[in-house]
């Protein structure tokens, strides 16, 4: 008699690193168009990227309007950014 067991928790793929992806958003050449300069770590837009998704998704403590108010940034550009990384964090499968 043959037995064949499966471990749920093995066959599940690993979550997403989270700081990982915040970095590739950031240095993404979509994010570099529409801030149009260094979006490396320690950036002001890689605090940005990371607030969205840590503090708004991740630990869901502020709603975006709140962090987008702590920026000082042109309203228009911080939503169209808001938009992209939102984006490309549901494409990455983080929020």
């Amino acid at each position: 008699m043959d037995w064949k067991f499966s471990d749920p928790k093995k066959e599940k793929a690993p979550p997403p690193n989270v700081m990982c992806e915040i970095d590739e958003i950031a240095e993404s050449p979509e994010v570099k168009r529409i801030v149009g300069k260094n979006t490396g770590h320690g950036s002001e837009i890689h605090r940005f990227v990371s607030e969205v998704i840590i503090k708004v998704y991740k630990e869901k403590k502020a709603t975006l309007e709140e962090v987008l108010g702590t920026f000082h940034m042109d309203d228009n550009l911080k939503e169209e950014l808001a938009r992209e990384v939102i984006r490309q964090a549901r494409m990455k499968g983080i929020i």
